[in-house]
């Protein structure tokens, strides 16, 4: 039942986040990235409690291991790049 809960909570800031990309709001890197790592704990956390429960498939921690990753880079993209700093600029 957490899990739908925080899934839900995530589609709620994937929505928000969308928002700010589309208005090109200054406050769209700190926000994204933020979902970014909440998407990425979260992920971490349903596979400890999956392995926990039960047994994981290599699919389930490759997955896992993707979202990490991208979060990471995604993350680093979006606070050192000249080009969103000077897309994203309305307050």
């Amino acid at each position: 039942m957490g899990g739908v809960i925080i899934n839900a909570g995530l589609l709620v800031a994937w929505v928000g986040v969308a928002f700010l990309f589309f208005s090109k709001k200054r406050s769209f890197p700190a926000v994204a990235s933020v979902v970014l790592a909440a998407n990425a704990i979260f992920a971490i956390l349903d596979l400890a409690v999956g392995a926990a429960l039960s047994s994981v498939t290599m699919e389930e921690s490759r997955q896992v291991f993707w979202s990490v990753i991208s979060a990471f880079i995604w993350t680093t993209y979006l606070q050192r790049s000249k080009r969103v700093r000077a897309t994203f600029v309305n307050p």
